[in-house]
């Protein structure tokens, strides 16, 4: 073969069974490249819809805050709040108390160095959509103190004085424990009160920076084992964690 006709031919290129070959290789490994990025587009997606619901809903109502220096009086009620919160108001509650328990120093002496802002409310609510239940809330927010003195330590003292008479007025108690979702600290009791009627009950003591709050839901068991009003009364009290925090730590002065 002339060097004309050898120059010829590499100019030519690859053809024949060689071009097939490299055709399909190619096309096979983008091929394979395509499924790989569609592949990883799915778990990632898969992964941001599976995130636990209460975690992704947290995360995205309680952002990084600011100091909190000052509250106007009268600028605070937690029971006011309630029927924001989206898992007390899908069990439709009805209020049953008078709503004069509220108190604020700031309002009533406001000359006062130490501010304490308390109330206390109840509810009836429909528990599993088919139990009445009486649910109660009381809270005490230390909002200042006197030179010198710590709001959070005294919070703090009242909230370990809480917890060790949370199960006082049980007949026999089911299970206690520690609900979870709380920095400051929480604890519940739940069992019988009433045994004539069948009545259980879980109280909760919870601590917030510098508040102390008590939940109390009592109903009467249509089974009589009481099981499935203790699972419906942790699930309630878990749900309302997240934002009765974020009220106490945004809204009360640190």
């Amino acid at each position: 073969m002339s060097e004309a006709a050898g120059a010829e031919k590499r100019r030519r290129g690859v053809s024949g069974w060689k071009a097939f070959f490299l055709v399909v290789s190619s096309g096979t490994a983008a091929a394979f490249l395509v499924v790989g990025v569609i592949f990883g587009a799915l778990r990632l997606f898969s992964s941001a819809i599976n995130v636990n619901p209460q975690e992704r809903d947290f995360a995205a109502a309680a952002p990084t805050r600011g100091v909190v220096s000052s509250l106007a009086p009268g600028g605070f009620d937690l029971c006011d709040s309630l029927g924001n919160i989206q898992a007390f108001s899908a069990a439709m509650p009805q209020r049953v108390d008078s709503g004069e328990r509220y108190s604020d120093t700031a309002l009533e002496n406001p000359e006062e160095e130490a501010r304490v802002i308390e109330n206390e409310c109840s509810w009836v609510l429909n528990i599993g959509g088919l139990e009445q239940s009486l649910f109660t809330l009381s809270y005490r927010s230390i909002a200042a103190v006197p030179s010198g003195e710590s709001a959070t330590e005294k919070a703090s003292l009242e909230f370990e004085r809480e917890r060790s008479e949370v199960g006082e007025g049980f007949l026999s108690v089911v299970s206690e424990g520690d609900i979870g979702g709380l920095e400051g600290g929480g604890y519940y009791v739940y069992g019988d009160v009433r045994d004539e009627e069948v009545v259980q009950a879980m109280h909760f003591v919870g601590l917030v920076k510098s508040s102390v709050f008590e939940i109390s839901i009592e109903g009467e068991s249509s089974s009589g084992g009481g099981g499935d009003l203790e699972e419906e009364y942790r699930s309630l009290i878990r749900q309302m964690m997240p934002d009765i925090q974020m009220r106490f730590d945004r809204i009360i002065p640190d």
